[in-house]
């Protein structure tokens, strides 16, 4: 046996081990470096805020306060199933998505169609922020939401993610990536299951 064998082998494994350290150092100053990715939007306590949407797995439900069908999964499906995505170490937020105002009626459990929109309103100029505010507390308070509402000024973080039907739901990886999303009304099964997809990314 060649007696520089041993020799090659231990400096092999060496370098192995030195390039998995400066790996592991690497991917870690690059984590710690990333800035998390944040929406600007007001808080119901009225402040602005930059909502973390990294971090943790996120889900963002868009809706309207006046939408039958936003009203539908408020009542029966939404906190559940918020109370389940916080209870597995995500997070979900609600971003008021339309500029008029209203309560929406839900129908009956299996039934989201059924429902009726709440009496339409559009805020005079000036009062915009403070009338939604205040339609976010009666909203919350309707259909005891255990997660946060934002308003979303000038619907810039709404109009930026495409959305134009109520409600709509975005699923968000820890990263901050936008990873699917879904439109409409929907039972839990479907919400959880766009999350694992969301949260194993």
């Amino acid at each position: 046996m060649n007696r520089s064998q041993p020799k090659t082998v231990a400096y092999f494994l060496v370098g192995i081990v030195a390039a998995l350290v400066i790996g592991i150092a690497i991917a870690y100053a690059i984590q710690i470096s990333t800035p998390p990715v944040t929406v600007p939007l007001v808080a119901m306590n009225g402040k602005a805020e930059n909502v973390a949407i990294s971090g943790k797995p996120t889900v963002v439900v868009f809706f309207a306060t006046w939408c039958p069908y936003c009203a539908y999964d408020a009542k029966y499906v939404l906190p559940a199933f918020a109370k389940k995505v916080q209870q597995a170490g995500g997070r979900v937020i609600g971003v008021q998505a339309s500029l008029q105002l209203g309560i929406g009626i839900p129908g009956p459990l299996g039934n989201p169609t059924a429902g009726q929109d709440g009496s339409h309103y559009q805020p005079p100029p000036g009062k915009e922020e403070s009338d939604s505010l205040a339609e976010l507390h009666k909203y919350q308070k309707t259909f005891h939401l255990d997660y946060p509402l934002y308003y979303d000024p000038g619907l810039r973080y709404t109009i930026k993610s495409g959305i134009s039907t109520y409600p709509e739901f975005a699923f968000y990886s820890s990263s901050g990536a936008f990873v699917t999303g879904l439109i409409g009304a929907q039972p839990e099964s479907s919400l959880w299951k766009s999350y694992q997809q969301a949260a194993s990314q």
